[in-house]
Formats: C-alpha cells, sequence, structure tokens
C-alpha cells in the first residue's frame, strides 16, 4: 500500500545551486533531495546511528519504520527500514510529507504552542488530503498539546486513505526535537485501538545512544522494559521483559 509522494519544490537558488553541484558529482541514481541529504554530516550521522533502530522497529512491529527530519513546513524522510509482509506500506527515503497530518511530521512539531504553528504555516486552513486531514492550527495544537506529555504522534487515515502511523520525537542531549521515527502499516493491522501500543514501542525506538534523558512519556526504566512480539500478521504482543537481578 504505497503512500502517495507529494514531493515539494525546491524553495531556494542556494539550495538548487548546491542540488546542481551534487548532480554534477554523482554518479548513481539517487533523488536530489537524498543526495543532498548525503552531503549534511549531521543527517547522516542521524541516519548511521539510528539505522539499527530502524531495523529493529520493523522487525518487531512487522511494519515498515521511517526516520525524518523537519525542513520548513514538511518532514523530510532520510531513511526506512521495509515490512516483510506481502502486504505493507512503501519504504520512503529522499522526499517529502506535510508535517500537519503525519505521525512523523506531528512528533516533529511535539514542542510547537499554537503562536509558533501559526509562525509556521500562517493562518489558513492547512491542506487536505483525506476526510480525516487535520486542517486547522487549533486542531493540530490539540494534537501537538497530546503529544509532548505523551511522547509519541499518530495519524488514523490523514495523509492516505488506508494507512495508519505512529511516531515519536528524537531529541539531542538537550531535549531538542532533532529528528523522529515511527511505523507505518494498514489500517487493519494498526487500528486507533493500538495506537497507545504501538506509541510506547516507538517511544523506546527514538531513545538513540546520544540522549541522556528518555523522551517525554517514556514509562522505560532500567530494570523494566516493554519489547514487542509479533505474529506472522504483525499483529502486535505486549510483553514485559524480566527484571534484572543486582
Amino acid at each position: 500500500m504505497p503512500v502517495q509522494n507529494r514531493s515539494a519544490p525546491i524553495q531556494s537558488l542556494a539550495r538548487g545551486l548546491a542540488l546542481l553541484e551534487l548532480v554534477g558529482k554523482s554518479g548513481r541514481p539517487v533523488s536530489l533531495p537524498e543526495r543532498l541529504a548525503n552531503q549534511l554530516p549531521w543527517i547522516e550521522t542521524l541516519r548511521q546511528i539510528a539505522r539499527e533502530h530502524l531495523a529493529a522497529l520493523a522487525q518487531q512491529t512487522g511494519e515498515t519504520a521511517h526516520l525524518a527530519v523537519r525542513e520548513g513546513h514538511q518532514a523530510f524522510f532520510v531513511d526506512y527500514a521495509m515490512t516483510r509482509q506481502a502486504v505493507g506500506v512503501a519504504g520512503r527515503s529522499g522526499h517529502y510529507e506535510p508535517l500537519h497530518c503525519t505521525a512523523l511530521g506531528k512528533a516533529l512539531l511535539a514542542d510547537f504552542d499554537r503562536d509558533q504553528l501559526v509562525e509556521l504555516f500562517g493562518p489558513d486552513p492547512l491542506e487536505s488530503l483525506t476526510a480525516n486531514t487535520i486542517t486547522s492550527i487549533a486542531a493540530l495544537s490539540n494534537e501537538c498539546e497530546r503529544t509532548g506529555p505523551r511522547g509519541y504522534a499518530d495519524d488514523d487515515q490523514e495523509p492516505c486513505a488506508g494507512v495508519c502511523c505512529v511516531g515519536a520525537p528524537i531529541r539531542d542531549v538537550s531535549g531538542a526535537t532533532i529528528g523522529s521515527i515511527g511505523i507505518s502499516a494498514p489500517s487493519e493491522r494498526l487500528p486507533r485501538s493500538r495506537f497507545k501500543q504501538a506509541g510506547q514501542i516507538v517511544i523506546g525506538a527514538g531513545s538513540i545512544p546520544w540522549q541522556s534523558r528518555r523522551a517525554p512519556g517514556s514509562t522505560t526504566t532500567a530494570s523494566t522494559t516493554s519489547s514487542l512480539s509479533t505474529t506472522a500478521a504483525g499483529v502486535f504482543t505486549p510483553t514485559k521483559a524480566r527484571r534484572r537481578s543486582s
């Protein structure tokens, strides 16, 4: 169930010139945004550190896992790990998705208040992609208020009918959001009733090694951690890891 590609146009002369330079140097067929991402050291560092977390997330949940960073009012998808399911969401790398209606995009906005959202998007209604898409700053602000405390964001078929997603922020040592990680799945395998369960898993995946503290809303501790097992159909079954003896 591939998600429709809504790649955004290049919006600055500086970026355009950088892309043209990279096109000249590149000898393999890679999308322009991906070529640019490969030249940005911090994004490449994030990709390298998060890669095993993406793979583990995809394996544990049985669904496609994605990694994204924010660029303006869009989420730039920089890496993914594919599901092994016969039917699943296509991996997305090197292109853009809206911030306001994707789980990974909302995770990137977790710390935004209403005034910051207005500054970013403007006062006009947000783009509607499906019947479920959030289209107002007020509704998006409410989503951000929920995302921060619980530690994850979700979308219920907002950018694409038939696809649901859950994502969590990735934070640096200061607590600032520098990326997001999450899963996408057909709605019948990831209905709203499973969002909270999946949310706890992506929170753990977002706790990458350079953090000095857990992502907000995480209940994981050193002595008891939440793990996830799956059936062949990719159905989540939460389990508790054994308590370590001191």
